[in-house]
């Protein structure tokens, strides 16, 4: 059953201004969180659908990151992104979603996952008295 996981905040800038910083991200993902390291378009143009990415966060000193291939690029409204196997079995895609309401411009992060119900229930610990959610 798939499963999304969206978070939204309200951006002081225009939608072309995000769209902006999203083309350029090789330059601007280390300033968009202190955890970046890089992101690297490894193959075609910035925000194509095609391209591929290659990019590295290290949270708590431990370094994460996420090879992927741009699936849906709408200029000023959304990108999609479709992550390598095998994360992409259980994460077959990230959209960034950029919305203007009235004054307010919305970024939206929908993260999707093909299982995600199943770890939506309770799970006991194995000493059931510490439930782990």
């Amino acid at each position: 059953v798939p499963y999304v996981i969206t978070s939204s905040t309200i951006i002081d800038a225009t939608p072309e201004q995000i769209w902006d910083f999203f083309y350029h991200i090789e330059d601007n993902y280390e300033k968009w969180h202190d955890d970046h390291d890089f992101w690297r378009w490894t193959k075609g143009e910035s925000l194509e659908v095609g391209s591929k990415i290659d990019s590295q966060e290290t949270v708590g000193g431990h370094k994460g990151g996420i090879k992927a291939t741009v699936i849906e690029s709408v200029k000023n409204k959304k990108i999609a992104i479709r992550p390598v196997w095998p994360l992409s079995f259980m994460c077959p895609k990230l959209e960034w979603i950029i919305e203007r309401k009235g004054e307010d411009t919305y970024f939206i992060a929908q993260t999707h996952y093909s299982f995600g119900k199943i770890f939506s229930h309770r799970v006991p610990s194995l000493d059931n008295t510490n439930p782990v959610w």
